[in-house]
């Protein structure tokens, strides 16, 4: 980045010539940032597709999972039998 000359010491000119410059810059600054944008955003939609929502195999996602939908609610009740019954478990068989 250039340093910015003493101003009082520069003609009106060289003060257009400068302003005139500047635009510029900014207007090409301005287009670098659109393009990158841009590609920023379709690089976020690609990473964001997976087999679920596009027509991509499953394979290609790679080794994440999805979280499971389970249908049921949480409850805070314990798992099994009532307490004190004997369970039965069926024979191995040979």
């Amino acid at each position: 980045m250039t340093k910015l000359p003493e101003l009082s010491s520069i003609s009106n000119e060289e003060k257009d010539e400068l302003i005139i410059s500047m635009f510029s810059i900014i207007g090409r600054l301005e287009k670098t940032v659109k393009r990158l944008e841009k590609k920023v955003k379709t690089l976020e939609a690609k990473l964001s597709t997976n087999s679920r929502n596009s027509s991509k195999p499953p394979s290609s996602d790679g080794y994440d999972k999805p979280a499971p939908k389970s249908q049921r609610p949480k409850t805070n009740k314990n798992t099994g039998g009532q307490p004190g019954h004997k369970g039965v478990t069926p024979a191995l068989s040979r």
